[in-house]
């Protein structure tokens, strides 16, 4: 079963029309994307930690051929290119960053940040189970509430690991 195309901005899969809307990337219908739909109905589920490639990189060709299941880190590094990256990370420093800057300074962000060193902090914390555990490095006994994460009593101990 292919994929039949009704215009630039409409395909039809299994009697449904996907349309692909101007912002977007990919043809929907319902908030389920025509591709995966397409594999699903081919392959059956798509595991956890997965994605639906176009192998073509031409998001209009939804046919089962140019489809492939890979790993998402797999897929997110085939998009990803060394010049993709140059330019996303340059993007950063010269737009968003002073954009943050400028949002951190208006009176939203200020009273966000208000909030979350008052309000929003005490409100985390106070819910914490904390956990006693023993430093790796001094063996002293200390109190976190990440004990999944924690192995150091303090920054020195986790300075002296490191070295």
């Amino acid at each position: 079963m292919n994929v039949n195309i009704i215009s630039d901005s409409e395909q039809e899969f299994n009697n449904k029309t996907y349309k692909r809307y101007r912002n977007s990337l990919y043809y929907t219908r319902s908030g389920k994307y025509l591709h995966r739909e397409v594999w699903l109905h081919h392959n059956g589920t798509i595991p956890d930690g997965y994605h639906v490639h176009h192998k073509d990189h031409n998001r209009d060709n939804n046919n089962l051929i140019n489809l492939e299941c890979i790993p998402k880190q797999q897929h997110l590094s085939e998009h990803m290119t060394p010049e993709r990256r140059a330019w996303a990370s340059k993007n950063v420093v010269e737009k968003a960053m002073p954009a943050a800057k400028k949002w951190h300074e208006s009176e939203e962000g200020k009273k966000l940040h208000h909030w979350l060193g008052t309000v929003g902090s005490k409100k985390g914390w106070a819910n914490k189970k904390w956990h006693t555990k023993q430093c790796q490095v001094c063996e002293v006994e200390y109190k976190t509430p990440f004990p999944e994460r924690s192995k150091y009593c303090g920054s020195k101990c986790r300075h002296k690991a490191n070295r």
